[in-house]
């Protein structure tokens, strides 16, 4: 009995030398679906294109993917391209807005006490205001106390 599993492990091994790979990815699925009839489910052969029609399975379906994935990459794209351009056209609205609801003497006030060549004057009520330094105490004189 042992004899018979060394020729049947044997003649497994031949399967796979016989069948070549690159020929049965160039066989169409009819073609390959008759020549993997031929042959038993235990034999080399089967499992050969059992394992052909997985890999033409998972390339349909990586494709597939990738030309789903293509496409919603294309309109997120496009999306991005639209929400900027409501983004750029709300921001130069409201500025615009901004600018035109603002009244007249703020717009005025505004371009002329902000303006860096005409610093803010300042008045004698405010010159006076500053403490005199009789009236601060020294440091010296609060550390003796």
């Amino acid at each position: 009995m042992a004899l018979t599993e060394q020729q049947a492990r044997a003649h497994f091994h031949e399967g796979f030398l016989d069948a070549d790979a690159q020929r049965l990815a160039g066989m169409p699925d009819a073609e390959l679906a008759l020549w993997q009839a031929g042959y038993p489910r235990e034999s080399a052969q089967y499992v050969l294109a059992e394992r052909e029609f997985q890999r033409r399975t998972i390339r349909h379906q990586l494709t597939e993917q990738f030309h789903l994935e293509e496409r919603l990459a294309q309109r997120n794209r496009w999306w991005g391209v639209v929400c900027a351009f409501i983004g750029v056209f709300g921001a130069l609205l409201g500025v615009l807005l901004g600018w035109s609801l603002q009244p007249p003497a703020a717009q005025s006030v505004a371009a002329t006490s902000l303006s860096p060549l005409n610093p803010p004057s300042l008045s004698s009520a405010s010159k006076g205001a500053t403490p005199s330094a009789a009236s601060v105490p020294s440091v010296a004189s609060a550390a003796t106390r």
